[in-house]
């Protein structure tokens, strides 16, 4: 998991300062997991999370912005102000940069000004996540959904970070209520595929990643179904079919070149049934997999790939 994580969803535009600005149904938001990217409108899209900078520059610093307060609290004690039009962009940009530490210098306050704003809360959880600091960010993403109990961007975020702390229930069921929402999210079987496949719960585990496997390859998304196959290939290896396994992971890789894991655990299964040569291959190609991959977060180390 670690991390995964994972779905990623970008506005079209920054919201608008209001009281708390919410999801638009109207915007487009974008699901990308290991590369496939769709629009779905109906998807609720509260955080400004990762979206590659090539794609999507945060709107230019608005000079002199006032901040737009917030109405009234009860007692008639006025809220704090919100932060000027654009912040939040501004914050997404320093996490895309790695700027973590600046991030939170931004958002720390904003989110104690504001303890009830759910993007500025999922925004700060995100900063401790890319750290891998699960153990921060998981109170912060719960903090998020406790404010907003609709939003989806966040759960396979949160459900990541749970499941590198430990916490195979809380995960499980962070995830479930991702695909009640989002039933063709392909990553969201996945991820609850990862899970049952740690318990040894093989046949809900294969079902799990077929149905990443169908749903991944109806959206032409290569990557993700080629982490299902590897990890297909994973549950053969435990039930003793090494040559289904070598099928699964010989798919993997062909779907996904770039999946160093696939690739070592291939040699292995070659090296097992009496292929010398082909292991040798498939550890050669393990070793420039590896040389160019980046360091991952835990989502990235079950199999899901989270952008920078």
């Amino acid at each position: 998991m670690t991390g995964g994580p994972g779905p990623w969803y970008r506005f079209r535009r920054d919201e608008p300062a209001t009281p708390y600005p919410r999801r638009q149904e109207t915007d487009t938001v974008i699901l990308s997991s290991s590369g496939f990217t769709r629009s779905a409108a109906w998807l609720p899209a509260v955080l400004l999370l990762a979206s590659p900078p090539a794609i999507q520059e945060p709107p230019p610093p608005v000079s002199g912005a006032p901040a737009e307060a917030a109405p009234p609290a009860a007692g008639g004690e006025a809220p704090a102000p919100l932060p000027p039009p654009g912040e939040m962009a501004r914050c997404k940009a320093l996490i895309d940069a790695g700027l973590y530490g600046a991030a939170r210098a931004r958002l720390e306050p904003i989110v104690e000004a504001h303890p009830g704003w759910a993007r500025a809360a999922g925004l700060l959880a995100l900063t401790y996540y890319k750290e891998s600091r699960f153990e921060a960010a998981a109170p912060l993403f719960a903090r998020a959904l406790e404010a907003d109990p609709e939003e989806i961007a966040i759960r396979p975020l949160y459900g990541w970070s749970l499941y590198s702390l430990g916490e195979l229930d809380a995960a499980e069921a962070m995830f479930r209520s991702l695909i009640e929402r989002a039933p063709g999210y392909a990553p969201g079987h996945y991820a609850l595929g990862v899970i049952h496949l740690d318990r040894d719960e093989v046949e809900p585990a294969r079902a799990r990643f077929e149905t990443t496997v169908r749903l991944a390859t109806e959206q032409s998304d290569s990557p993700m179904a080629g982490r299902a196959h590897a990890r297909l290939g994973d549950l053969y290896v435990r039930l003793g079919d090494l040559a289904r396994a070598r099928r699964e992971l010989e798919t993997a890789v062909e779907l996904f070149p770039q999946e160093a894991e696939a690739l070592f655990k291939l040699s292995r299964v070659l090296q097992r049934l009496g292929d010398a040569e082909g292991a040798a291959a498939a550890l050669e190609r393990f070793e420039e997999a590896r040389s160019e991959a980046r360091p991952e977060s835990p989502a990235g180390r079950a199999g899901l790939a989270v952008p920078e």
